[in-house]
């Protein structure tokens, strides 16, 4: 039997760091689905470098739009661990968007169960230390993704301060008091956490973790996308800047921006975050196997007209 788990948490919480860090264990018997919010999807290349045989469902959410394509590559994943020259399956992770309701996914898993041989073993979701606090009064995902959990893992709990993290921890034990709670800054967070998960009978249930007949809302309210390609290389130093002046102005509406950027001076391509007023360093892809430099990027917003983003995008940088 296959185990399945879905990994969830608000935009830029850092679920594809903690998948590309679990899976450069060198696990060969996981397989990866990710579900990328736009267009353009650029977390996946990240994984590829741990996890080659990564299945990407972009331009849509697995809560609302792309539901029976995530059933197809499930089914399509399990079929192909079949094949005897295959490393066996033992576990399937999807990785969700950031605004992901799970409880429809949950559902779905449950009643593929039925005609598959495999089992939904757990949520794991990840809160992010530093904009939980917002996120839980301002963005309506955050609290399903939250309670849904059988096992919560805290990230960047490195950036807060101790009585910030200890009343993080109460707030969590308050909503969902049935899930492990993990600091993944203490290093006790690895490939072992799938296996600590409950499982079978001995998975504590509760209505209050989460009612699969709840119908799950379809629309992200107010949230709006832009997703650019621009072929040739850019100025990092100037696409800085701007995103440097986009936060301080714009901060609380920039759910998330990522991109796969080639700078004029640098010959391998490189991954920038950012989420809120927060940019993350640069990634370098050194595995990279493209040939082209395709720079793309992708912009979440809130609230706020994309329109007049992407023209001052235009202007100061000059991509469009």
């Amino acid at each position: 039997m296959i185990d399945i788990f879905v990994l969830t948490g608000f935009l830029g919480s850092g679920k594809t760091t903690l998948l590309r860090e679990v899976l450069s264990e060198g696990d060969r018997g996981t397989g990866l689905i990710v579900n990328e919010f736009g267009e353009i999807g650029v977390d996946h290349l990240l994984l590829n470098e741990v996890s080659p045989g990564t299945v990407v469902l972009p331009n849509g959410c697995l809560c609302c739009a792309v539901n029976q394509e995530f059933i197809a590559s499930v089914r399509s994943m399990i079929a192909a661990s079949r094949d005897p020259n295959s490393p066996t399956l033992r576990r399937i992770v999807i990785e969700t968007t950031g605004l992901a309701d799970p409880r429809p996914v949950i559902s779905s898993l449950m009643a593929l169960a039925n005609e598959e041989d495999i089992n939904f073993a757990g949520l794991v979701t990840v809160v992010d230390a530093i904009n939980a606090f917002s996120q839980r009064t301002q963005q309506p995902e955050w609290l399903p993704q939250v309670i849904a959990a059988n096992l919560l893992i805290i990230s960047k709990s490195d950036l807060i301060d101790v009585a910030q993290l200890v009343e993080l921890k109460k707030i969590l034990y308050k909503l969902n008091p049935l899930a492990q709670v993990l600091d993944k800054n203490a290093g006790a967070v690895g490939m072992s956490m799938f296996e600590a998960l409950p499982r079978g009978a001995d998975a504590p249930v509760s209505e209050r973790r989460f009612n699969l007949l709840q119908p799950a809302s379809q629309v992200h309210e107010g949230v709006e996308t832009l997703s650019i390609t621009h072929d040739g290389t850019l100025s990092w130093m100037r696409l800085s800047m701007w995103l440097m002046l986009l936060l301080r102005r714009h901060g609380d509406k920039i759910l998330r921006f990522k991109a796969v950027l080639w700078d004029e001076e640098d010959p391998e391509p490189f991954i920038v975050h950012a989420v809120q007023h927060l940019v993350y360093a640069p990634t370098h892809l050194k595995a990279w196997q493209g040939t082209s430099r395709r720079s793309t990027l992708v912009l979440i917003v809130r609230g706020i007209d994309i329109g007049e983003i992407h023209r001052s995008l235009r202007v100061f940088v000059g991509i469009s």
